[in-house]
């Protein structure tokens, strides 16, 4: 597999992980290749991987795997491996976690590289309808694309929260948290919506006593005159007290788990894993309607701070009857499926 490995945290390192689980329990033997060297995980199956120029030219003499699974959003590390497995003749499968870029902003090799891939890769796994769309709207095969949202269970246990974070949890009559990977905003707004959450912070304070608990490894901040911002905000609120940054590489479901319920208010997405592992853990869970959101999710209008206001309310108003109606929902699992892609792209039966 091509990518980092948890931790950090992120979504895309969490489901790398989580799937290397699950194909070694079917018999599946896995390397990870962290080509962009920012796994801090001591993974017994992680190459972290210096000198990517370099490791790639080796790579393409020495490749001994079978399949090479592409999760990078790099479309010249989805190129080059692509050309590898063409001219080693070995199978490739991509897995596209999210879809933000746009045609018309690209440089002509740029548009170049995404034509060639789309066009010369084996399998394509679309973690969203929306997703798919965008693929086949830029020109790839309808055949090529499987649509399995990108979330996996967790098999192995989800660790112990700092002494901090306990007693900030053990401090609020309820805990609403919420995750991002970045900093970055997506045309002109915030992408992961930390300022909603800053501006709900506010208002929900004055009625009822919520903590919010946002987590971002500290590596992944990369605007930190916006962090700076967000930070003069909630102080200038006077809300201090109730909103908590969390910037360890912790397993996200430890968390959820300590949480009444979870707010995903990004303005563009993928499937969320974050989403998917609050509902199949029983938090109730308010999403922007920006994408398809699993089954059981409260949706809110993307961007719109009074429908955002409102969903909460009605959720901590209701909070026991939403989690008996998720505990009622069939779980989730992706795990089979992404197996079968396994199966189908080896040329195996059943």
């Amino acid at each position: 597999m091509i990518g980092s490995c948890a931790p950090p945290f992120g979504g895309i390192e969490v489901h790398i992980k989580r799937l290397a689980d699950a194909l070694e329990n079917s018999g599946i033997k896995v390397t990870i290749y962290d080509i962009e060297n920012i796994s801090e995980s001591s993974d017994r199956r992680l190459k972290k991987i210096a000198r990517a120029k370099l490791w790639v030219l080796w790579y393409f003499f020495t490749i001994k795997e079978d399949v090479i699974h592409v999760h990078t959003l790099s479309w010249k590390h989805r190129a080059a491996m692509t050309f590898i497995s063409k001219v080693r003749r070995k199978k490739i499968i991509l897995t596209f976690h999210s879809f933000r870029d746009e045609i018309e902003n690209m440089g002509f090799w740029e548009k170049q590289l995404v034509r060639y891939v789309l066009k010369n890769t084996g399998l394509i796994i679309a973690v969203s309808e929306k997703v798919q769309e965008k693929l086949e709207l830029w020109g790839c095969s309808k055949d090529k694309i499987r649509c399995i949202n990108g979330f996996l269970p967790n098999t192995a246990g989800n660790g112990t929260l700092p002494e901090y974070v306990m007693e900030f949890i053990a401090g609020h009559e309820m805990i609403a948290s919420a995750n991002g990977s970045n900093m970055n905003f997506y045309r002109g707004e915030d992408l992961y919506g930390l300022d909603m959450l800053v501006e709900l912070c506010g208002r929900i304070s004055q009625k009822y006593d919520v903590g919010f608990i946002y987590c971002i490894s500290k590596g992944y901040i990369n605007n930190l005159d916006y962090y700076e911002h967000i930070k003069d905000v909630i102080r200038e609120k006077g809300i201090d007290d109730r909103f908590l940054f969390v910037h360890e590489n912790l397993e996200f479901e430890a968390i959820l788990k300590k949480s009444d319920f979870f707010i995903r208010p990004t303005n563009t997405d993928g499937y969320a894993l974050s989403v998917a592992e609050a509902v199949y853990n029983g938090v109730p869970s308010i999403a922007s309607d920006v994408s398809r959101r699993p089954i059981g999710s409260i949706l809110f209008k993307t961007r719109d701070s009074e429908d955002l206001y409102q969903k909460t309310v009605e959720l901590i108003d209701n909070i026991e009857e939403h989690g008996k109606r998720l505990n009622n929902l069939l779980k989730e699992e992706n795990g089979e499926l992404i197996l079968e892609v396994y199966k189908d792209i080896l040329g195996k039966e059943g």
